[in-house]
């Protein structure tokens, strides 16, 4: 079971991802902000325009470590899983 946390960086983000604990830092893979209006809620990614999945932070940068609510969880689980294909196979 992946262990999906809600961190709250000392810049006031809100990081979601999974995450792994180490001595000095959280290392986060996946990771996303969330975003929300009044009728909806979405993800952004954290780091958008850097090759890498995951990311070491310092736990001196975070306030803050919470598990996320289930449905947060979910919904979040579900936007990082790989899309099935069809196979090409045409069935007649």
């Amino acid at each position: 079971m992946k262990n999906v946390q809600l961190l709250k960086l000392i810049s006031g983000e809100e990081v979601l991802g999974t995450v792994e604990v180490k001595s000095d830092s959280y290392t986060i893979t996946m990771p996303v902000t969330i975003i929300q209006d009044e009728n909806k809620m979405g993800f952004i990614p954290f780091m958008p325009y850097a090759q890498s999945e995951s990311f070491d932070i310092s736990k001196a940068n975070v306030i803050l470590m919470v598990e996320p609510t289930a449905a947060l969880k979910d919904h979040y689980l579900k936007s990082i899983s790989p899309i099935e294909m069809p196979s090409s196979e045409i069935i007649v």
